[in-house]
């Protein structure tokens, strides 16, 4: 049998045995699990694969200014700043003073057509304003949901029709928002379809009930999309409550999208494998789901206690912290490691966004805490880091996408840097500096556990890293692949 078919038939069986694991623990034996598979595999079929060759360092930004762009997981966000256009785009937004709504007429980095971009600051600008653009799940107007964001060159131009502006990256499966709000989704699990997830689909496929999308998040199994009336839908692993809300849960999963009930005004959404949680147009924070620190399901939809000023949602997709910054710039975060909402010290007061233990800044710098094992803080040292940590050899970031193991940043200029190690077994070693990716100028970024994609500014979409399911990649890629290859069948795509 050919070694990746071998692989994807022991993750499903893997995969089976987590979905019977519950409990205080069960994040941390999920982990050992998929662990145990990474080794079983190795075993079987080697580590002789194509890894990634390092190019030149990473790729000197130029000033803020021009190509806006984004981040997932870690992308977009609502703007700190006031009205105009904006020096840090799309997260960014011009201006000192910051504004709680984050909406408003922002400038929208490098995307914008009806509102905020996607994967941009909230609300946002017509006429897509200069300035790198940052990211976080999406960009949300002051009524909720931010207006159709399309993808547009460092000249401001936006593309005409339908065509890919958001990407979200669960475990097993990649969806991307199509700019007439439908969502497109592939890979091997609940694509929401209706489909079983028995049967991995290297074709994307439609999301069902799903047309007014206006912004997209995953994380773990679970995927969500904010509605343009300011709503909430979502699908996929609902093993601790993180889809149906309702404190309880379901072992078979969400087939197709579900609306969260008794929440309106939805401007923002972040899910990882354990919790989902909504920032409110009164910059309030609701989660449901799990806790991670204590093992204990989040009664109800919870508001977390301290956060009244919240203007962005981030943090940890892979299964970590839920973050929010602030109207003030500072970062609060809580779930694997507090119940309750901590500030995250030693971080200035100018973060534009938050993905995982990553934060930006407004000026473009990068800093990092938490593991450093495989190079994830960015500054060649590979020890743990308690406090956040200055990305060095980096040029000016406008959005950032975090992974379990590795962190990317669109730059100022178009191209992309990463840092760390990205594949399911670490086959992906981008090294302990930022290393530059052979891409086209970039318009969206996103990561997740294992994988990494971007959307170039001629609408294309590349994807690279894990290919756990065989169907990922899409029918570019039947292994991990180390350079991004090409999505086809997306409406838009050249």
């Amino acid at each position: 049998m050919p070694c990746p078919e071998r692989e994807r038939r022991v993750v499903i069986a893997f995969t089976g045995s987590l979905k019977m694991i519950r409990g205080r623990h069960a994040l941390r034996a999920r982990e050992l699990l998929f662990a145990c598979a990474a080794v079983f595999i190795l075993s079987e079929c080697g580590a002789d694969r194509t890894f990634h060759e390092r190019e030149a360092g990473g790729s000197a930004g130029t000033a803020a200014g021009k190509s806006g762009m984004s981040g997932q997981g870690a992308a977009g966000g609502p703007s700190r700043a006031g009205a105009g256009k904006g020096a840090t785009g799309e997260l960014g937004g011009g201006g000192d003073t910051p504004d709680l709504g984050g909406a408003g007429e922002t400038g929208a980095g490098a995307t914008g057509d009806k509102g905020g971009s996607a994967n941009s600051g909230a609300g946002g600008s017509k006429a897509g304003g200069e300035g790198p653009a940052s990211g976080g799940e999406s960009g949300s107007s002051e009524s909720g949901a931010a207006g159709e964001a399309g993808a547009a060159g460092s000249d401001g131009s936006v593309s005409s029709g339908p065509h890919p502006i958001q990407i979200a990256i669960a475990t097993t499966v990649l969806c991307t928002l199509i700019s007439d709000g439908r969502i497109y989704c592939w890979g091997g699990g609940l694509l929401g379809d209706g489909s079983d997830g028995s049967k991995p689909s290297k074709t994307p496929v439609q999301v069902s009930g799903i047309s007014t999308a206006a912004k997209l998040t995953g994380g773990g199994g679970t995927l969500c999309a904010v509605l343009s009336d300011g709503s909430l839908k979502c699908w996929g692993d609902d093993e601790y409550g993180a889809v149906s809300a309702d404190g309880i849960g379901s072992q078979g999963g969400i087939r197709t999208p579900m609306a969260v009930r008794g929440l309106t005004g939805i401007s923002e959404a972040f899910t990882n494998s354990a919790l989902t949680c909504v920032l409110l147009t009164n910059h309030t924070v609701r989660c449901w789901g799990i806790s991670g620190a204590s093992g204990s399901m989040l009664a109800g939809k919870t508001t977390m206690p301290g956060i009244t000023t919240a203007v962005h949602l981030g943090g940890d997709t892979a299964g970590g912290d839920a973050c929010a910054v602030l109207a003030d710039g500072t970062v609060k975060c809580w779930a694997a490691t507090t119940d309750t909402p901590a500030t995250i010290a030693g971080l200035p007061n100018d973060i534009v966004q938050v993905a995982g233990k990553r934060a930006l800044s407004s000026d473009g710098t990068v800093r990092c805490w938490g593991p450093g094992g495989k190079g994830q803080i960015g500054n060649g040292n590979t020890d743990d880091q308690a406090s956040p940590q200055k990305v060095e050899q980096l040029g000016v970031a406008t959005g950032i996408a975090s992974g379990a193991d590795h962190v990317c940043a669109a730059l100022a200029d178009g191209s992309v840097s990463c840092w760390g190690k990205d594949g399911f077994f670490d086959s992906v070693d981008y090294g302990a500096y930022p290393i530059a990716v052979d891409v086209g100028p970039v318009a969206f970024i996103a990561a997740n556990t294992q994988s990494s994609c971007l959307i170039e500014k001629d609408n294309t979409v590349k994807c690279w890293g894990s290919n756990i399911t065989g169907a990922l990649l899409g029918p570019n890629g039947d292994d991990d692949s180390a350079t991004p290859v090409v999505i086809p069948n997306l409406p838009g795509e050249p």
